[in-house]
């Protein structure tokens, strides 16, 4: 769920499907993403690769665990 709150804090998700338009293409670079999909998060500007499980349960842990819960 976008902009849901985990523990106090704000969670924004977003997708980019970085073959699409330059934009989409810059930001992948600029966030070293070369194969998909690419999970990562983003807090106090640094970003922390997902490397777990792609089914919810672990997305979701992963969330909770940037978050500190």
């Amino acid at each position: 769920h976008n902009n849901t709150t985990v523990n106090g804090k704000n969670v924004k998700v977003q997708a980019c499907n970085c073959e699409g338009s330059e934009a989409e293409k810059e930001t992948a670079n600029d966030n070293s993403i070369q194969g998909y999909p690419t999970i990562k998060a983003i807090k106090n500007n640094e970003t922390v690769e997902h490397n777990g499980g792609r089914n919810a349960e672990a997305i979701e842990a992963f969330i909770e665990h940037q978050c500190g819960v």
